[in-house]
C-alpha cells in the first residue's frame, strides 16, 4: 500500500511505507502508549515510531514521523488498526432524526481515503496582502497546538502562522480578511490527504440518510487490552520467559493460544467420558 500524501525526497514525491512485523512488543507498546503522552497526537507519534519500518524509503525515527502530514498519520493508524484487528465490528449510534439506535457493522481500514492534491505539501497562496505559500498541517504542529491548550480562535491563529510562515517570510496573521481565511481553507482541502471519518448509514427506523462520524483512535486502548492476559497463558503452559513471548509474531502467539485452547477442551472431553466411565 502507499499513503494518500507522501514524503518529499530529492524533490519527488515518495508514498512507500512499511510496518514492523507485528509483535508483542509491538502491541504491549501500543496499549502502553498513553501512559507517558501529554495528549493523542503525542501518543499517536509514540505509536508510529514504534510500529513503522521504513518510510519513503527512509529509518522510522520520531522526527519522520512529526514530519508526516496529519492525514498520512490518521491514514497509517487506520491500516495500523486493521493489521491488529481486522475483524468487522458491531457499532451503535443513535439516528439523528428519529433518535433510535441504529446498529451497523464497520471494517477496520475501509474508510474511503481522499489522496493529495495539486501542489502537496506546500503551495503557493495569493491572499489580500501577498503572495505566499502554504503546507498542510503535520504531527509537529499538532503536538504543538495540543500542548497549547488555548481558545479555539487563538489555536487557529497559532496554527495558520506555522503553515504560512517560512525562514525568509512572516506572515502578519492578524491582517488575513474573511476572505483570505476562507481561500485558506479551501486551498488546505484541495492539497490535504484525507482518510473518511464517517459512514453513511440508512435508519432502518425511519430511513432518513445520515453520515454516522467513526472516532478512529478509539481502538488505541482497547484492542490491545489483553496482551498481558496472553503472555501470562502461553508463560503458565510452556514455561517460555516474557520476552520470548512478545518476541512472536502476532499470528505465532495466537496459534499457540489456539493450541492450548484446543488441547483444554480435548481433556475436558476426555475427563467427562471418565467421569461416566466410573459411574
Amino acid at each position: 500500500m502507499e499513503l494518500p500524501g507522501g514524503l518529499l525526497v530529492d524533490n519527488q514525491i515518495r508514498r512507500d511505507f512499511s510496518f514492523k512485523p507485528m509483535t508483542g512488543f509491538i502491541e504491549r507498546a501500543i496499549a502502553e502508549s498513553g501512559l507517558e503522552a501529554s495528549g493523542l497526537p503525542q501518543q499517536v507519534t509514540s505509536i508510529l515510531t514504534t510500529s513503522l519500518n521504513k518510510v519513503a524509503g527512509l529509518a522510522v525515527n520520531r522526527e519522520l514521523v512529526l514530519s508526516l502530514s496529519s492525514g498520512d498519520r490518521l491514514f497509517l493508524m487506520l491500516q495500523l488498526e486493521a493489521s491488529i484487528k481486522p475483524e468487522i465490528k458491531w457499532m451503535t449510534a443513535s439516528c439523528q432524526h428519529c433518535k433510535e439506535l441504529i446498529q451497523f457493522q464497520y471494517k477496520p481500514g475501509s474508510m474511503p481515503v481522499k489522496l493529495a492534491g495539486e501542489n502537496f505539501p506546500r503551495g503557493p497562496l495569493s491572499l489580500s496582502f501577498a503572495d505566499v505559500s502554504i503546507r498542510v498541517p503535520n504531527g509537529s504542529d499538532e503536538e504543538y497546538i495540543a500542548q497549547m491548550g488555548t481558545q479555539a480562535s487563538s489555536t487557529m491563529e497559532h496554527l495558520l502562522a506555522r503553515l504560512l510562515n517560512e525562514p525568509d517570510f512572516s506572515a502578519d496573521i492578524h491582517s488575513l480578511t474573511n476572505q483570505d481565511k476562507e481561500l485558506i481553507d479551501n486551498t488546505l482541502d484541495l492539497m490535504a490527504a484525507q482518510p473518511g471519518e464517517s459512514v453513511s448509514i440508512s435508519c432502518p427506523f425511519c430511513s432518513h440518510q445520515q453520515q454516522i462520524f467513526i472516532y478512529n483512535y478509539a481502538w488505541i486502548n482497547t484492542e490491545t487490552d489483553n496482551i498481558d492476559e496472553e503472555v501470562h497463558t502461553l508463560a503458565s503452559q510452556y514455561h517460555w520467559s516474557e520476552n520470548d513471548i512478545l518476541s512472536l509474531s502476532r499470528n505465532r502467539r495466537k496459534c499457540y493460544l489456539q493450541l492450548i485452547e484446543k488441547s483444554q477442551n480435548t481433556s475436558q472431553t476426555e475427563n467427562k467420558f471418565q467421569s461416566s466411565g466410573s459411574l
